[in-house]
């Protein structure tokens, strides 16, 4: 998963790399994506890391249809 790989090479080059405001909405993402359920492709928990992955490129930047997107939220 690219954005996974992004967010870990961002972290360990910074230890604070995301505002407060960045790491409210990936924590919100986070609570949504914990009410997702279902199965898509035969994968238990397919929709709870799509959920999550769209909510923490919105905040916090990352690969959407296979272009980085950048962090927009520093840009507020």
């Amino acid at each position: 998963m690219k954005t996974a790989e992004y967010w870990k090479s961002r972290l360990t080059k910074n230890e604070n790399v995301f505002d407060d405001d960045q790491v409210d909405l990936l924590v919100l993402g986070l609570l949504v994506a914990q009410r997702s359920t279902g199965v898509e492709h035969g994968v238990k928990g397919y929709f709870q890391a799509d959920v999550l992955t769209r909510r923490g490129v919105i905040a916090v930047g990352g690969y959407g249809g296979g272009k980085l997107i950048p962090d927009v939220m520093s840009m507020h």
